[in-house]
């Protein structure tokens, strides 16, 4: 089993991460922020993205081909990315598919990644961009102003902008304790469906690892304990996840609800942008 099994009943008295409470003030959400005004990216990526390993960069005729040719006749808060998020290191893959505007921000896309999964969105995230060897980390700057790795606010970079940069494959990273590793792959760039709400969730396979459980090798004997009801541990996960856990189980009405919720944020941030411009 190890010390994880428990470690959800400590959640009332103890952080998640022993640096979360500092960072506490700048993660909660804001409102409508996509949709403000939009700020310089204060990460150019330069070099990062001229280093982009080959695979990363859009090759000509692909999707950087269509998103350009689009350029002419959409505008940029017009036109969506589908995207493609897997959890690596376990099989069966643990997949989601989703579209967003491109006027997105990486922590917009955080918040959708912890919608979808579902996670609960209590411990930090980093997303890596631009290749292996250096690549620009975007997350939640140290309030403090010290960091061992520079990390820029993922506030202030757009999906729209990693696009242009021919940027469409990087990595996010939650909850540096556990480490769940996803790989990110912007898999289409279209123009948006008035018709529809944004952002969507399209598709995925397998439900994801509960909050806590102790990263992929505790995952693993989470998984195993299910799998055998007459065991020990099998009772004693049941109790500490609250229910039976089901591989298979995306837990769609959960998803649906997060979802919703990011949608509802959005209309309000627009409609508070519009009146600020006097749209409205």
């Amino acid at each position: 089993m190890g010390w994880w099994h428990s470690k959800r009943w400590l959640l009332p008295l103890f952080s998640p991460d022993p640096w979360q409470s500092r960072h506490d003030a700048v993660r909660s959400p804001v409102i409508g922020a996509d949709y403000a005004a939009t700020r310089t990216d204060d990460a150019k990526l330069k070099g990062s993205v001229a280093r982009c390993r080959s695979d990363v960069v859009l090759e000509r005729g692909s999707i950087l081909g269509y998103h350009r040719a689009m350029t002419a006749t959409a505008s940029y808060t017009n036109r969506i990315a589908r995207i493609r998020i897997e959890l690596e290191h376990f099989e069966p893959r643990i997949w989601r598919r989703v579209e967003v505007p491109l006027t997105t921000s990486l922590r917009g896309l955080h918040d959708l990644i912890q919608a979808v999964f579902p996670f609960e969105n209590y411990h930090l995230f980093q997303f890596r961009v631009g290749g292996d060897e250096e690549p620009r980390r975007y997350g939640v700057p140290n309030i403090d102003g010290i960091d061992w790795v520079k990390i820029y606010d993922a506030r202030n970079l757009k999906i729209g902008t990693l696009v242009d940069r021919s940027v469409v494959e990087f990595a996010y990273n939650y909850d540096f304790g556990d480490n769940w590793e996803f790989k990110v792959d912007v898999e289409e760039v279209s123009v948006l469906d008035p018709a529809r709400d944004y952002p969507r969730f399209i598709d995925g396979e397998h439900r994801a690892p509960p909050e806590d459980v102790g990263g992929i090798t505790g995952f693993e004997e989470f998984l195993d304990a299910m799998a055998k009801p007459r065991s020990r541990n099998h009772h004693r996960m049941v109790a500490w996840y609250g229910s039976v856990f089901d591989l298979n189980d995306l837990d769609k009405g959960t998803i649906a609800k997060g979802v919703e919720m990011l949608v509802r944020r959005r209309a309000v941030g627009k409609s508070s942008y519009a009146k600020s411009r006097g749209e409205i």
